[in-house]
């Protein structure tokens, strides 16, 4: 029986709506059993199960995601007590998480019927935030913004639906065409009851993305489950800015242009991906740990991987990243030392957290690597951009050009390659979205691993 056959003899017995629900849930219990827990809890929201995800985000420390849930299946107590929580464990300079906080806790005391005040309160300082931090541009200030498109339909406020999602698709549109149709996506499921408006974003959305086949899909999915998302080309600062906290020397601001979009791994290689090609498995953690990132892995031995997959799929396109198209996807239209902002906190990445950045708070550490995507992804979704495992780039290590270039690929020959990204071993200014790291080809660390590029080219 084909699966088309299959799926129309099941939907004798129940609607397409229960039926995705159950796949959903049985597909959660795989996860879950395989360790996938951030999988599980997004599965199990999916089949309409968001109290038992917001369980599993919050025992990850995925504070954010577990609210969300809450919010949706209108359990406004509980999730108000763990919007408090979640604030008062903030870091200063979190931007984006005290947005949401903010909104999510003005949110639920409106649903119940309590302290005008301090919703009011709490909505007027988010705005406030948002309206400071607009200089940022790009695409963390989409998502700020996005927060109050959201928050609007949380509450039923039309003018907070329009004013927040217009403003982030502004915001989008310069730095990130794959989240600006997402974004306009959600927003005509939210403006659903304006016929005219709707039919003005679906006109936008169809002349930025025609149904004629000539865009490219936004994610694709080859033989070993690995997903890879579309990076556009663009324009970008390459390297931080003097007065960057805790800059290196070699992180000279420069002008890069990226001239050709690629699709980037959404998460690190992980042991059991690794274990498909190459079967022997050369991690250091390994108890349980087949969705963690394979590391004590060195250049050669991440060729060697590319190399056999290149055979197995048929194809020639996949390779590491230039160190110009790591650091252009892990800003993803950001320009301070983290996507996240200026500070990062160990809630949303894998690092040593006895060691922050200047002026931001410590955090723990788990010595050792995590499940890949346990953290929140930047706005390309692409995961553990920080932390986790330094990733090998495909460039020998250079200096900087003192100009613009284009299209950047580093030296012809070298002694050691670039390492990018920071890891669990590290401290959070190894972390940083400029930081530069070099090893010899042969080196293997239980702190390295690598993610892959697949060409258009």
């Amino acid at each position: 029986m084909s699966n088309q056959s299959l799926m129309d003899w099941l939907l004798q017995f129940t609607d397409r709506d229960q039926l995705n629900k159950l796949i959903y849930n049985f597909v959660a219990d795989i996860y879950h059993e395989a360790g996938a827990y951030m999988d599980a809890a997004r599965c199990l929201a999916l089949a309409g199960k968001e109290e038992q995800a917001a369980d599993i985000y919050l025992e990850h420390h995925q504070e954010n995601r577990a609210i969300v849930c809450l919010i949706k299946c209108k359990a406004y107590e509980k999730a108000l007590m763990e919007s408090r929580k979640w604030f008062e464990q903030l870091a200063e300079n979190d931007v984006s998480s005290h947005v949401n906080a903010r909104l999510y806790i003005s949110c639920c005391l409106i649903h119940l019927n309590k302290d005008k005040q301090e919703a009011h309160k709490n909505y007027i300082e988010a705005r406030e935030i948002i309206e400071s931090e607009e200089y940022r541009k790009g695409c963390l200030a989409g998502n700020i913004w996005e927060s109050l498109g959201v928050y609007g339909t949380y509450i039923l406020r039309d003018d907070l639906i329009r004013i927040g999602y217009e403003k982030a698709l502004s915001y989008y549109e310069e730095c990130n065409p794959s989240e600006w149709k997402r974004t306009i996506q959600s927003y005509i499921t939210a403006i659903s009851f304006d016929r005219l408006l709707v039919h003005e974003l679906k006109h936008q959305l169809e002349l930025k993305f025609p149904e004629n086949g000539e865009a490219l899909p936004q994610s694709i999915t080859n033989s070993l489950g690995m997903t890879f998302v579309l990076i556009p080309s663009g324009t970008f600062m390459m390297g931080s800015p003097e007065d960057e906290p805790e800059r290196d020397d070699d992180e000279l601001l420069h002008e890069v242009t990226l001239t050709q979009s690629f699709y980037m791994q959404t998460t690190q290689v992980t042991q059991s991906q690794w274990e498909s090609i190459m079967v022997d498995n050369p991690s250091r953690f390994k108890d349980g740990a087949s969705n963690c990132p394979v590391e004590e892995i060195s250049w050669e031995d991440a060729q060697a991987f590319i190399s056999k997959l290149n055979k197995q799929d048929g194809t020639g396109k996949y390779r590491l990243p230039t160190e110009a198209e790591w650091e252009y996807a892990c800003r993803a239209g950001t320009s301070g030392p983290y996507h996240f902002g200026n500070c990062i906190s160990t809630a949303q990445a894998n690092y040593d957290g006895n060691y922050p950045l200047s002026n931001c708070p410590k955090g723990e550490f788990r010595e050792k690597t995590t499940p890949v995507g346990s953290f929140e992804p930047n706005a390309y979704g692409l995961y553990d951009m920080h932390g986790n495992v330094r990733e090998w780039c495909q460039d020998w290590f250079d200096n900087y050009p003192t100009s613009t270039v284009t299209d950047p690929k580093g030296p012809v020959v070298g002694k050691f390659r670039v390492l990018r990204g920071g890891s669990w071993y590290y401290s959070a200014n190894y972390c940083r979205s400029a930081y530069r790291n070099r090893f010899e080809p042969p080196g293997r660390y239980s702190s390295t691993g690598f993610r892959l590029v697949f060409s258009l080219g």
